[in-house]
């Protein structure tokens, strides 16, 4: 049996957009599926499978001008690969956003090879974000329209949530594999020694202020370290904030396993969720969730409400200094994770695939 990834970031891309089926294309083999990848990141060293190095040339098309997704060109980058490279039959294709527009292909790979399901990864909503608060009514419908075609020519897709599911229209051939912690990296020993109260690492977004939690945390005296492209030093002085550019996956999981209390920052929106609290929950920690809705609502709810170290914090300076001090007397408690390790969800998605006829 032989599966395709499509997938526009791949390893060695450090971005949380390239973890998921990075991740399915180095394990599948182990359930008897052969993997070969296509992707626009070029590639440094040698899979024990095919990987193509296919890159987006950014050639225009008819609606360039209005379509900014990547994957509107890199359609066309694909095609010329496939017509010019002589590949197996493959059983199945999953292809996985965003960016997304390059799902459309789907039609033309059905046609090339005879037989095979197409599986259309989602991850994100595309056509629904609660996150775009200022999309065009225009461009929110345009993105929908072209979110139902794909989901109707493909033979089954997949979101990392319910929540998200709810987003999309016509949802009825989506299943839900949520995203997780990469097991494969936890071979790490907990430091005795903590060398941060608090950290985080990746995007915030803007719809959430980190200035109260900021506040807080220099009037608690507790120190906070972020890696990441949000933040810069210049505008934490105070001795108590590290601000470091990103850094690899497993060097993240060390500077966690290292430290107290792991952070997230949500918007509050009932979608959202972020890899980050699966890598806390698989170190054990103690976990700050900073929102700007109701707390315990929401996919974050849904997957931390079984995990016994985790306190929720309204984003503002009283509720979160409250909340730091129920964090310092807490207790940690021992608790089994691997429901939310990736070879579970890859394990969903080997029982989905015998489902896909």
């Amino acid at each position: 049996m032989k599966i395709l990834f499509i997938s526009y970031f791949f390893d060695p891309y450090p971005g949380v957009g390239a973890k998921r089926v990075s991740y399915w294309a180095d394990e599948i083999l182990n359930y008897g599926i052969e993997p070969t990848v296509i992707t626009a990141i070029e590639q440094k060293g040698n899979k024990p499978y095919p990987v193509h190095y296919v890159p987006n040339t950014k050639r225009k098309r008819k609606f360039s001008l209005f379509i900014k997704d990547e994957g509107y060109s890199w359609e066309l980058d694909q095609i010329d690969f496939f017509e010019g490279n002589d590949l197996p039959n493959f059983d199945y294709i999953l292809i996985s956003g965003g960016p997304f527009m390059q799902m459309g292909i789907s039609s033309y790979l059905k046609g090339k090879f005879k037989g095979a399901r197409v599986i259309l990864d989602f991850r994100d909503p595309f056509g629904n974000n609660p996150r775009f608060l200022n999309e065009s009514f225009i461009k929110k419908s345009i993105k929908q329209y072209f979110e139902s075609k794909f989901i109707k020519l493909a033979d089954k897709s997949i979101v990392v949530n319910p929540y998200c599911k709810e987003l999309i229209r016509n949802n009825e051939k989506i299943e839900v594999i949520e995203n997780g912690f990469d097991e494969r990296s936890l071979s790490i020993e907990e430091s005795n020694v903590i060398d941060t109260d608090f950290i985080y690492a990746g995007k915030i977004y803007d719809d959430v202020s980190i200035e109260p939690f900021v506040n807080a945390i220099i009037d608690e005296k507790r120190s906070f370290t972020y890696f990441g492209s949000n933040l810069i030093k210049e505008d934490f002085p105070s001795e108590l904030f590290q601000i470091n550019p990103p850094i690899n996956y497993v060097e993240v999981l060390k500077k966690i396993a290292s430290s107290d209390v792991g952070i997230v920052f949500t918007g509050g929106k009932a979608f959202e969720s972020t890899t980050k609290v699966f890598d806390y929950i698989a170190l054990n920690k103690r976990i700050l969730i900073v929102t700007e809705g109701e707390p315990k609502t929401g996919n974050l709810h849904e997957i931390t409400k079984v995990y016994p170290n985790v306190v929720w914090a309204k984003n503002n300076e009283i509720t979160i200094k409250k909340a730091i001090e129920t964090l310092v007397n807490m207790e940690v408690k021992p608790f089994d994770s691997s429901i939310f390790s990736r070879k579970y969800s890859l394990e969903q998605l080997v029982e989905l695939i015998k489902t896909v006829k």
